[in-house]
């Protein structure tokens, strides 16, 4: 099933022909080097950049209320903002992607019957994301999440600790079911008192840093908009007092968390003036290709 904006697009006489939506083409950009005298080429230390991606969904409205389907779903595909959610019953999250309507086309008509049409969108991000955040205060071991398979039982919560919905998989679920994506769209919550910080994705050598006066507040680092502020209060993950002077990253380029080989998705974290005992939080949406 598909939605838009939350509302289904399928219905008793609208259904969803799968295209090219499944899994849209991946086209990652990579800038190499020929270097004069060496064999081969020479790949900069920087993970590889997704381009735009397409997505194609045939939708055809039947019987004589086709038109007004077809009417319904105009509506519904020619909104100012598109989210489009894809859920399937094996799948137990729903998945989230922003879109803009590219085109739509009628293919072919049965007056009375059956009206098929093309719709091509274009994915503002090349990732399908968790419709809600997961916030996780980061382990020792530095793994932010474990998408590597489990074959038995399994139950998690979705969302923030003690204020969301748990999620029961009798059979399990596969390698990569959690997340299998890079995640570059987390917010970093680091206790009071710190003074600097330093976060580092060992996968693709990026990460984000800051340093600057110790904080009476909170430390929040937003590395995908390359923005800091420090605020009182644990909940403030879209602005405050703003310390974004204090920010750097190294050549990789800032913080993106790729999963390993395992499925695992670590960091390394250092800090310097947080108490002993105090946790850095980090707040994101699991992303799936």
């Amino acid at each position: 099933m598909y939605l838009i904006n939350g509302v289904p697009l399928d219905g008793g006489n609208c259904v969803i022909e799968y295209g090219s939506d499944w899994l849209s083409p991946i086209s990652p950009v990579v800038d190499v080097v020929a270097v004069p005298g060496v064999h081969g080429i020479a790949v900069p230390p920087v993970p590889p950049v997704i381009g735009q991606r397409t997505l194609t969904m045939k939708i055809g409205c039947a019987g004589t209320a086709g038109w007004e389907e077809t009417r319904r779903v105009l509506r519904l595909l020619t909104m100012p903002r598109l989210t489009l959610t894809r859920r399937v019953p094996d799948q137990l999250m729903d998945r989230c992607a922003d879109v803009v309507l590219t085109s739509l086309t009628a293919d072919d008509t049965t007056v009375g019957r059956y009206t098929r049409y093309t719709a091509v969108f274009s994915m503002t991000s090349p990732f399908w994301r968790a419709p809600d955040p997961t916030l996780t205060a980061l382990p020792d071991d530095g793994v932010l999440l474990d998408a590597s398979a489990i074959p038995g039982p399994a139950t998690w919560w979705e969302g923030e600790p003690n204020n969301s919905v748990s999620v029961l998989a009798p059979d399990g679920y596969p390698d990569g079911y959690m997340s299998d994506a890079p995640i570059d769209d987390m917010i970093i919550r680091v206790p009071k008192g710190v003074d600097s910080v330093s976060v580092t994705d060992p996968v693709s050598g990026t990460g984000i840093s800051w340093s600057g006066t110790a904080t009476s507040g909170y430390l929040y680092v937003d590395p995908q908009h390359l923005r800091a502020w420090t605020a009182g209060g644990a909940t403030a993950w879209g602005d405050g007092a703003d310390v974004t002077a204090g920010l750097d990253y190294p050549a990789s380029g800032p913080l993106q968390i790729w999963p390993d080989a395992a499925g695992k998705y670590r960091v390394e974290l250092t800090t310097h003036g947080v108490p002993t005992g105090q946790q850095t939080h980090i707040r994101f949406f699991k992303a799936w290709w």
